[in-house]
């Protein structure tokens, strides 16, 4: 039991900044807690810290209002591409695939660095947001033409522009 209890207080405390994580372990040592006082302050900080970041209006926005609709928007046109992809292979012209592909790659990969860069330490929330309706959608789709993985086809140039948007620095 007590070194899941150590596994489990080293996992919470890479929630934390490096330098800051050192320093809450250090304390937690010399004052000699309790491996779950330790566990339960470790994760207590952790979230008081995330709390304090969504007292700013970047990560509301980001999520909820870009995040949230966009999925739905992005869903509808990963089925276009979906589509397109199924007319091409029977036979059709690849001309609205390759537009309806482009389409789609830009939308998602400029939507996933504008969330990313507005609110890249509230990221989570975002992803949350983003798979809230993807999950509602999966749950309902019913149509028999297209596996369900079809509403997802967004996702992979969205996780690339959130890459992006978290590598690119804030301006001043």
């Amino acid at each position: 039991m007590g070194d899941v209890m150590i596994d489990l207080l080293t996992v919470a405390s890479q929630l934390l900044p490096p330098r800051e994580r050192e320093a809450v372990l250090g304390d937690l040592c010399e004052a000699r807690e309790s491996r779950w006082r330790a566990l339960s302050g470790v994760l207590g900080l952790v979230i008081r810290r995330e709390a304090i970041l969504l007292k700013d209006w970047r990560p509301w926005v980001a999520a909820f209002g870009l995040s949230m609709p966009a999925s739905f928007c992005l869903m509808g046109f990963s089925l276009t591409v979906s589509w397109s992809f199924q007319s091409w292979i029977a036979g059709g012209r690849a001309l609205p695939l390759i537009e309806n592909a482009f389409l789609l790659s830009t939308l998602a990969g400029t939507g996933g660095f504008l969330v990313a860069w507005l609110s890249r330490r509230t990221l989570w929330m975002s992803i949350l947001a983003t798979f809230s309706p993807c999950l509602f959608c999966l749950a309902r789709f019913r149509q028999h033409s297209l596996p369900r993985v079809c509403l997802l086809v967004f996702l992979l140039p969205a996780i690339w522009g959130a890459w992006q948007g978290i590598r690119k620095p804030k301006p001043l």
